[in-house]
Formats: structure tokens, sequence, C-alpha cells
């Protein structure tokens, strides 16, 4: 997430400000002298960044700057064999193995015809939106595929429809893909955005879908028929009344994702995707519905932006596209921006699209990456962008954090620390990591990418990539540093 954050952290707002049911104050740089007993907290105006995730999805959120966010509880991907606990009357493995089949044929060939031979009843309406929003987009893949994977189901088909919870989604006009020797285990193949839908599956005359709804967190091209604008590396969505809004902004995330794409590329990496999808409405009620997750929503109260590591196939059958990656892990990400984003888009949309290159460079579990490590590289990110392109030597924000929020314990901050009301010196902390990598001699890069797959933070994951002759950092080491030189 991030939040309207000024450049100049001094600039920034003492007066409390509600988040969620707290009174939050910003850190005044000015007025708290460094080792008094003041301390910061989290404001819409102030540093922090949060990560939510929910059922199956993280959100990378921007709350100024920018963030991911848990919510109290992730509750696991659907383990009840793929149906519905109240409804054990569902379609025989085999008529639902079937039509998905014919499903993904039509999806890889973009058979619009075909697709909807196999649709009826109540499931036509939502399914032609999908289609329809797609089209706009220029998708040029797709898959579904059943949430659980089994080879049995509870009773026959005679006994009722089934409700069958899926996965269903496409490659939504720029490729995102795991480059070939890249090592990761979906190296060559391409991710969708995907998200988890309940499908109602009728088998009187061979099955059809009958009905369709989407999951707890709702997608924007699920509810409400979009307008698109389209730039060299970004695509810009919104609903068709703020379409002057819509356009604006696509110069301007053209700009940010030539900064991040061109950083990548310059630090010798694989790109790993053309261009971003963002989604944008001045209209708070609108921002605060999209993908998330009814316990993700009440967070937003002035979140500026978010991204969404969205969902995948989770499995090859049912004749899921060869080239696609399936399983449980991350899939690419889309980014969401709202109105407190206006007044430092493009900073915020560097902090997203950071977030949206380290997950598809780097898919993960969804709960399994501390936040330290990509609310971390995010911040580290939108910093040097700030600053001209180098990480600042010289920082009144991290100076204040440092003297006043770092651990005596020489302790990485915790998720429970970035999520908490002094979470905006705890991000700043958190974006020195990689400073201190870089500068004992890491590719901090390739660093970012190993910790987020491993679920480590970079201390830890400094052990897999240490080159050789360099000792693995530790939190004594960065602590140290910290000191010396801010």
């Amino acid at each position: 997430m991030q939040n309207n954050q000024p450049h100049d952290p001094a600039q920034m707002p003492s007066e409390p400000q509600q988040f969620g049911a707290e009174q939050v104050v910003a850190p005044n740089i000015e007025a708290a002298a460094p080792g008094t007993e003041e301390r910061s907290g989290l404001t819409p105006k102030g540093l922090m960044y949060w990560i939510s995730g929910g059922g199956a999805m993280l959100i990378l959120a921007i709350i100024g700057v920018f963030a991911l966010v848990m919510p109290p509880a992730v509750p696991p991907l659907a383990t009840n064999l793929g149906v519905t606990d109240n409804k054990q009357q569902v379609a025989t493995m085999e008529s639902v193995a079937d039509l998905y089949t014919e499903l993904n044929t039509a999806l890889q060939t973009q058979d619009r015809e075909l697709f909807f031979s196999y649709v009826s009843g109540d499931a036509v309406a939502p399914l032609t939106r999908w289609w329809d929003n797609m089209d706009k987009f220029g998708w040029t893949m797709g898959g579904i595929s059943t949430v659980e994977i089994t080879d049995e189901w509870i009773v026959p088909a005679e006994e009722g429809p089934a409700e069958v919870q899926t996965i269903f989604g496409a490659a939504m006009g720029f490729s995102a893909f795991s480059p070939r020797g890249s090592g990761n285990r979906d190296a060559g193949l391409h991710f969708i955005q995907g998200m988890q839908y309940t499908a109602t599956i009728s088998d009187d005359e061979g099955p059809k879908i009958t009905a369709w709804q989407s999951g707890e967190a709702k997608a924007a091209w699920d509810l409400a028929d979009l307008y698109v604008a389209k730039g060299e590396h970004s695509i810009v969505a919104g609903l068709p009344e703020e379409q002057e809004l819509i356009d604006s902004i696509v110069p301007v995330a053209d700009q940010a994702a030539v900064w991040v794409l061109d950083d990548f590329a310059a630090a010798g990496r694989e790109v790993p995707l053309g261009g971003f999808n963002v989604f944008v409405s001045e209209d708070q009620a609108n921002f605060g519905q999209w993908f998330l997750w009814p316990q993700t929503q009440e967070w937003l109260f002035d979140v500026a932006g978010y991204a969404i590591p969205m969902q995948r196939p989770t499995s090859s059958g049912a004749g899921v596209d060869p080239l696609l990656a399936t399983g449980d892990s991350t899939s690419t990400s889309v980014v969401s921006i709202g109105p407190s984003a206006m007044s430092d888009l493009e900073r915020i949309l560097v902090h997203e699209f950071v977030h949206v290159v380290h997950f598809t460079e780097s898919s993960s579990s969804f709960v399994s990456p501390p936040r330290a490590t990509f609310e971390g590289w995010a911040r580290y990110q939108d910093k040097r962008f700030a600053n001209g392109g180098s990480f600042p030597g010289s920082d009144s924000a991290i100076s204040y954090c440092v003297a006043n929020f770092l651990s005596t314990e020489a302790a990485v901050p915790t998720d429970a620390q970035l999520t908490g009301p002094d979470a905006s010196c705890y991000y700043e902390l958190a974006s020195t990591l990689y400073r201190y990598a870089e500068v004992s001699g890491y590719d901090q890069y390739q660093l970012a990418k190993v910790a987020n797959s491993a679920g480590e933070n970079p201390l830890n994951a400094s052990s897999i990539v240490a080159p050789e002759g360099v000792a693995p950092l530790s939190a004594e080491g960065w602590v140290n540093w910290l000191r010396e030189n801010y």
C-alpha cells in the first residue's frame, strides 16, 4: 500500500488521524528531536506501506508510500474437494473435468462461441461481462481450473447441481512470465490474473455452467463494464464516467513503468513482464471494493493504492494451457489506485510497480514472505526513485527512526511492528536492509528475489546468495552500520 507521503518527511502532518479504529500520529521530524520519547504513528499522510492478504490473496498496498497488509486471520484456500461445504450435491468428476477441458480449449483459442456453448442461465450475464472486459484489455491467454484437485466427488450428478470452487482468469494485455533459465520452478511459463469464483454446474444434458458468482474478493472487471485506456507499458481502467481521469493517468503510469522496468534491466535482470494493469477511481467507494476481502476493506480509509498478487490455475489438468504456470503460489499482480494517490501519483505507482515485478519474478506462497522482505524492497526502490536513482546517504526520516525505533536487540522489523502504530518508521528501517546488503557487496536485486521466494527476511536469505568471500549479513552488522551512517 502507499499513502500520499510528501517527499520531505518533515512536511508530514502531525495531527492525529483515523486509521482503522485507532488515533495515530505521523512523525514530526522537525519537532521531535532524536532521543525524545515522542513516537511516530501510522497516518494516511505518513510513511507507511501495507501488504494485505485475504484468503488466497495478498494485497501490497500504499498508504502514502506503500505496504503489504495481512488480515487478522488468513483463511486457507478451499479444502473442501472443490465444492461448497453446505452443498453435497455435485456432478461427477468426469463431467466437470470434461467441461473444464472444453472451456480451456475455448480460452486457448479465444473462441467465444465455443465457450458460451457451455454456459447458460444465470451464468451468461457475468461471464459475458468478463469476456467483454478482457477483450478491452487485449487478453492473450486464459485458464480455468477447480480450486482443489481430487479424483473423488462426494455423490453422483443425479443428486443435483455442483457448486465448484474455481480459479478463472486471463493474461490481460501484457505478457507476464518466469524467464527461461531463471532457475524458478515456473521457468518458461506464463502467468494469468486469476480470481476465485463459484461455478454452479448442471449435468442434465451434458455439463454446463448455469450460475456464476464472484468470491469474497471481487475484481473490478466483474463489477462493471470498464473503460480501458492503453499506454506503451501500462493499461489503465476504471468506470466509464471517469474516462478523463483514466486518460490522464496513462502517461504518468507509463513514466513510472519505464523507470521500474529500465532500472530492473540495468541491474542485469531479465524483465519478467511487459507492462502493468492499473485500476483507478476518485470514488473511495469504488476503490475500496475492488479486489479486496471484507476484512481488508475496513483498513483502507485513506490508503492511496495497493498491488494484489493474483491467483493461477491450481492444476495443469483438464486442458489448462501447458504454457501457463499452475499451483498454489502467487501469480502476477494488478494495481489499484484511489483518490488519495493523486498528489504523489508517480512515486506511488513506482512503489506499486516494484511490488508487481517482485512478485512476478519470485512467486511465493500467499502467507510466508515476511513484510520486511517485500515492503523493505518496495520502499528501498521508491526512495531511490525520489532521490534521482540512488538510495539517500543522508535521510532525516531514517535518522529519526534509527534514533527512536531501532531495536537494541539488533532485530529485523517484525510483521507486528510493520502493521502497528509505529509502522511508518519500521518501513523506513526495513528499506535500509537492502542498502546495507548493497554496500556489503551483495546483489540486492537477487537478494530480494531469493528472500521473497524462500519466505525469509533479507538478512537470513543472505546466506543463500552470499558472493564468494563475502560473509552472510547479520542483524548486528546491519544495526551498527545504520548507527554509523544515519
